[in-house]
């Protein structure tokens, strides 16, 4: 039997991003709409083991009803199991005070989580595709994130994969029409009051009158993106091992590697980046590094002084703290964890809007009600017993069920911190803030907290 192409670049995207084995079982989320349908078709003519689960919202009166219905009947006559739970979403984000976006997000993925569990499937499938991540990743650009921003959508995120990335939105259409696939229309994706969908209908028909390949382009970038990262960090640890010595309490970092190799002030960087020196310092460190010795340089933990043959580093503290405290006029905070900016902003209606919507999901960045902040901030190691309610979550929840929830390594728990106000935790910071401090409606004035990276 031949195969339809678009099949067969299906079958081979799986294979070469490694999404699914032999003897995998796999859930597919579908909502009926055009992507979702895609999708079930592609896995049912690759033979691949699937269930289907459906999220129903109750969002559009009966059209959420006739989605679901829809969904339960294509699964009755493909032969496979259905899941569908109905969620009150409006109450549910009404109580806990949270957009209805964020909302629903946290309840899908919670219970196609859930659902593998319990059911034994290896992994859950969403239909996002080219045109997605291409809209992430111009998402990503206005916010700044730098390189990790690039990637657009990751292919895999714990237990969930995106086999459509490899096709655009309009070979979705084409092969849907084509096959005479059944799906739902969703009439909010025609709106542009979100930003994606602003993106979606205005700045990417622009980039694709310029260049007609625009969106193939693009996401063969933000794949390269992706695999470069996994083997530079890889390179980048090799060096480490080779080059990064440990001698009683100094740490010393061989000059002649960080002088003579062509990237070597962004070296210089990555070595000393974990001991609180930001871009600005270590460029003037590497400037640094063929003048005469002795030239000493300062984190907030951490002194570095240049020596013939090593730059040494060496701890200002005897003994590790795992706490410090945060005044409100501090604008940078350096420490072991990285660098910590603070930041005072007057909300704006429409600015103020964007945040509660879940428009801006940057877990390195949260914005809190200056109101409920007490100074002076805590910043400290995480510990046994800690617990909070994370937003987008109902009730509290222990930190080390959250680290166990999104599958933290021991290495990064080791290295997880918190900053609480007022002895609660307002942001287990780069992971999750607490919904006491969210951004509501009656918010005025907030403070950025950026866990910055450079």
């Amino acid at each position: 039997m031949n195969r339809d192409k678009f099949e067969v670049r299906f079958v081979n995207y799986l294979r070469r991003q490694k999404l699914v084995s032999v003897t995998d079982k796999i859930l597919l989320a579908v909502s009926g709409g055009i992507d979702s349908m895609v999708m079930v078709n592609l896995f049912k003519e690759s033979r691949i083991e699937f269930a289907i689960a459906h999220c129903n919202f109750s969002l559009r009166q009966k059209d959420s009803d006739r989605d679901e219905e829809f969904v339960r009947r294509e699964s009755k006559y493909l032969g496979v199991p259905f899941f569908c739970k109905k969620f009150k979403t409006e109450e549910i984000a009404l109580k806990n005070k949270l957009s209805i976006q964020v909302t629903a997000r946290e309840l899908r993925y919670k219970f196609f989580t859930d659902l593998c569990r319990r059911h034994g499937y290896s992994s859950c499938a969403t239909a996002h595709h080219t045109d997605d991540s291409i809209e992430t990743f111009f998402i990503n650009l206005l916010r700044g994130t730098g390189l990790m921003g690039e990637r657009g959508i990751p292919v895999k995120q714990g237990i969930f994969f995106r086999p459509l990335l490899f096709a655009t939105r309009k070979e979705v259409e084409s092969y849907a029409v084509s096959h005479e696939i059944r799906w739902r229309e969703d009439t909010s994706n025609r709106s542009d009051f979100y930003l994606r969908n602003r993106i979606r209908h205005q700045l990417i028909p622009v980039l694709e009158d310029l260049n007609p390949s625009f969106q193939h382009v693009l996401q063969r970038h933000i794949e390269n993106v992706e695999g470069s990262s996994i083997l530079f960090n890889e390179y980048l640890e090799q060096l480490r091992l080779n080059y990064v010595k440990f001698y009683k309490d100094l740490i010393l970092i061989e000059k002649d590697v960080l002088l003579k190799h062509p990237a070597g002030f962004t070296l210089t960087f990555e070595f000393l980046r974990n001991y609180g020196f930001n871009r600005d310092t270590c460029s003037d460190i590497y400037l640094a590094l063929d003048k005469t010795p002795g030239k000493r340089f300062l984190s907030t933990n951490y002194e570095l002084i240049t020596d013939r043959q090593y730059i040494m580093v060496k701890s200002l503290k005897t003994k590790t703290t795992n706490e410090y405290k945060i005044e409100e006029d501090w604008h940078h905070f350096e420490w072991e964890g990285g660098i910590l900016a603070l930041r005072k902003i007057v909300l704006t209606h429409d600015f103020k809007e964007k945040i509660i919507s879940g428009e801006y999901t940057d877990p390195n960045v949260v914005w809190v009600d200056a109101s409920k902040l007490k100074f002076p901030l805590l910043l400290r190691k995480w510990k046994k017993g800690d617990e909070f309610h994370p937003i987008g979550m109902k009730g509290k929840k222990k930190l080390s069920d959250l680290f166990t929830d999104i599958k933290l390594s021991a290495a990064k728990k080791e290295h997880t911190w918190v900053i609480e106000s007022g002895e609660r935790i307002v942001w287990v910071v780069g992971i999750r803030q607490d919904n006491y401090f969210r951004i509501t409606e009656e918010t005025t004035v907030s403070y950025q907290l950026v866990l910055e990276s450079e």
